[in-house]
This record gives structure tokens, C-alpha cells and sequence, in this order.
């Protein structure tokens, strides 16, 4: 094989995959909500408050597995995405005043679900021992109030 063609056929497969991660990105920040989210709730400045990575929670139709670190502080709840994730995730800061929450039952444990007032079509779905973590984090009584 001619060694330019072989360029040319990297450098064609390195623009697929790139192109692929970046639209996998955007679609998955569509289809979750997260992009509604960043509407609001986009965050530009550094985050102040108690931080706790990987962890994991489901939005719309998007699972993030482990991606997010969540942070907490007296005025409210902070999300954002491993980096290699941001380009269609910006960090967002969401107001404790803005958010309802629901305990259900899932699968094999109980999860609570957010909902957001001025955006009401997202929820997000997040693991009660996260929950506690957060909320005892918070040292706000608006934080997550559904948990006694």
C-alpha cells in the first residue's frame, strides 16, 4: 500500500471518530435535557462548595455512568462532566429554589427525582445514597427537603 494513501486513510478514520464523539456528545445532552438545562443553568464561573466526582445520574434518555462531578453549597446544586464530555455539557449551577423532588421506587432501590420549575420537561434521576451525601453536604434546609 502506497504510505500516503495510509495518511490519508488515518487521518480520514481520526475525522470520523472525532466527528462521531462530538455528535454522540450533542445528541446525548439533547436527548437528556442537558442542553435545556444549560439554557438556565449554564455555570462560567469556578464552583465554590463541597465537590464529590463520579458519580451517577439518569436524564431523559441519558445515562451518565460515573461522568459527573455534583457539588453542593448553601444556594445550590452543581453538575458537570468529565472534560472530554463539555463541549456539549457545559457545568451548570441549578437553585435549590428551583427544583421539586419525588422519592420513587426503582429497581432494586429507592431514587429521587428531580424536576425543574422553569424547565419542567427535564428530570433527573439520582441514587439516594448520592442524595444523602449532597444534602448532608449542603448545610441548607432547601436542599433536597423530600429527605427527612
Amino acid at each position: 500500500m502506497n504510505p500516503m494513501l495510509a495518511y490519508y486513510y488515518t487521518a480520514l478514520l481520526l475525522a470520523v471518530l472525532a466527528g462521531a464523539w462530538l455528535l454522540l456528545g450533542w445528541l446525548s445532552s439533547l436527548l437528556g435535557g442537558w442542553s435545556k438545562l444549560a439554557s438556565r443553568y449554564e455555570f462560567k464561573r469556578p464552583f465554590t462548595g463541597k465537590t464529590f466526582p463520579t458519580r451517577s445520574a439518569m436524564m431523559g434518555m441519558t445515562r451518565y455512568a460515573s461522568c459527573l462531578t455534583m457539588g453542593v453549597n448553601q444556594e445550590g446544586l452543581y453538575l458537570e462532566v468529565f472534560i472530554w464530555m463539555r463541549i456539549s455539557h457545559p457545568p451548570l449551577f441549578i437553585p435549590w429554589t428551583d427544583m421539586i423532588g419525588k422519592i420513587e421506587d426503582s429497581w432494586l432501590t429507592k431514587i429521587l427525582v428531580l424536576t425543574f420549575k422553569p424547565v419542567p420537561r427535564v428530570s433527573m434521576e439520582l441514587p439516594m445514597n448520592t442524595v444523602l451525601e449532597l444534602k448532608e453536604a449542603a448545610h441548607n434546609s432547601k436542599a433536597f427537603p423530600e429527605i427527612a
